[in-house]
């Protein structure tokens, strides 16, 4: 659990930002806390289900998450539905805050040049056979930054386009939503949580990340810092 130190904390309403893994068991914690915190409105990092003709890249994308997913014995995207379960279940709005990714995929593509496509595309393989026929795991401590700074220079396209448009969109929808509530959750993929923050800039963000949802001891601490209102 963590505070945001991104800037000016000017302007009213409390944030929570949910960062989570879709391909995780995670989906109890997640509307545990929405359900515990009772907020006006529940946003959530999720698109319309794809239809017929979607983008090939996008369909493979979404294709191997699930597999993803089903390799740890759950839904993907299941914590999503629960956070929206959860968030109709204290009468919240329910958002979605992130319509047209497959748009994004397909823009991404167009727009990638020759070699970071190949890069891109080799990736993609060698991913699939790391993992095949084992359990995706997370460890207790965050991605490295540099990590997210190698991505950034080897797919800058892939980096732009489902990254940051689409943090600049999330951030829109967030505040949006304070206009007309108090208090909102917005549940992203944790990748999406430094950058949703930044673009906020404020410094009262509350963040609970996807290393604490997974880690029992640390889930504790959250769910008794709820409990004794000191969250």
């Amino acid at each position: 659990m963590a505070l945001g130190l991104y800037g000016r904390g000017d302007y009213r309403g409390v944030i929570t930002i949910i960062g989570t893994g879709h391909v995780f068991d995670i989906a109890e914690p997640t509307a545990f806390i929405i359900r515990n915190l009772w907020p006006g409105a529940v946003l959530v990092e999720a698109d319309e289900p794809p239809r017929a003709g979607s983008p090939r890249i996008y369909a493979k994308a979404m294709e191997g998450q699930a597999e993803r997913a089903r390799r740890n014995g759950v839904r993907a995207g299941g914590e999503l539905a629960s956070a929206a379960e959860a968030g109709r279940a204290v009468g919240a709005e329910v958002i979605r805050m992130d319509t047209g990714a497959a748009r994004a995929m397909e823009e991404m593509w167009a727009e990638m040049p020759l070699g970071e496509k190949a890069r891109y595309a080799a990736s993609g393989f060698m991913d699939r056979a790391l993992r095949r026929g084992r359990p995706v795991k997370f460890g207790a401590k965050a991605p490295e930054r540099d990590g997210a700074e190698i991505r950034r220079r080897r797919y800058p396209t892939m980096v732009r386009k489902l990254i940051d448009e689409r943090d600049e969109r999330m951030a829109s929808e967030i505040e949006k939503a304070l206009a007309r509530h108090e208090d909102v959750v917005a549940v992203v993929g944790d990748g999406h949580v430094d950058g949703i923050c930044r673009i906020l800039g404020r410094g009262d963000v509350r963040t609970v990340r996807l290393r604490e949802l997974l880690d029992s001891e640390a889930m504790g601490r959250v769910r008794s810092a709820i409990w004794e209102g000191s969250f």
